[in-house]
């Protein structure tokens, strides 16, 4: 029967010294939801006075469509912070509603 060789005591290659770390490319991560530092500023509504919310709508969807915003969490938010007095008081009601 044929003997086979014995694994030499060195290898040919030495260890590393130190164990490689994997670091993700960046070309690998998924993009930002929402990137914050290229926002616009929000229209404020208060729903008071001779405010058009028809208006505020067709602005608030055109800021999230030029922003690639498509999540509803964050548009839910960017929302509840465009609204204040009279408006945020009855959104802060019917969120805590449902």
């Amino acid at each position: 029967m044929p003997t086979l060789p014995l694994p030499s005591s060195h290898p040919s290659t030495p260890p590393p010294s130190s164990p490689t770390l994997l670091t993700p490319s960046p070309t690998l991560l998924p993009p930002p939801l929402f990137n914050m530092g290229n926002s616009v500023k929000l229209p404020v509504f208060k729903g008071i006075g001779n405010e058009d919310p028809e208006q505020f709508w067709f602005v608030i969807k055109a800021i999230w469509e030029s922003q690639g915003v498509v999540n509803d969490h964050m548009k839910k938010a960017m929302l509840a912070s465009a609204l204040q007095d009279h408006l945020l008081t009855w959104y802060i009601k019917y969120s805590n509603e449902n």
